[in-house]
């Protein structure tokens, strides 16, 4: 089953597994005086950017819909955010979220190993999750 209906009302907390890398390589962020960004691309950072900017949408909530939307994204040598598809689809209302979010991204500083700026692929599960006692829908 795709999403999970509950019969009370809930309230909404964002459950964030982070990126896990398709490929991942020995990555060294080093400080690059070049790069137009200035913020690294880091957990800590792009959960401050989703934490931030995700907007739960309202029909997903009074319809309860819940589930893990998993985005695969790049992440390229200009620090820019490229390919970004939908691994694992939810609902269509969640999945427009997810790509939105991830699409969106600012301008990272880019990732390093050996002086040289490096594309990365990753994937992001976005998990979309209602609990019970906050929600408060007129």
């Amino acid at each position: 089953m795709l999403y999970t209906p509950k019969k009370m009302r809930k309230k909404i907390i964002l459950l964030f597994l982070f990126f896990l890398p398709i490929l991942w390589q020995e990555v060294k962020a080093m400080n690059d005086t070049t790069a137009v960004a200035t913020t690294p691309f880091d957990y800590e950072n792009v959960r401050n950017y989703i934490f931030s900017n995700l907007v739960y949408p309202k029909q997903a909530i009074a319809e309860e819909i819940e589930g893990t939307v998993r985005i695969h994204f790049t992440l390229m040598q200009t620090g820019e955010i490229d390919s970004v598809w939908i691994v694992e689809s939810v609902h269509p209302l969640l999945d427009a979220e997810a790509m939105r979010l991830i699409g969106e991204m600012p301008r990272w500083k880019p990732l390093y190993v050996n002086g040289q700026p490096i594309s990365l692929s990753y994937e992001i599960p976005v998990i979309f999750e209602l609990l019970s006692d906050t929600l408060n829908l007129k």
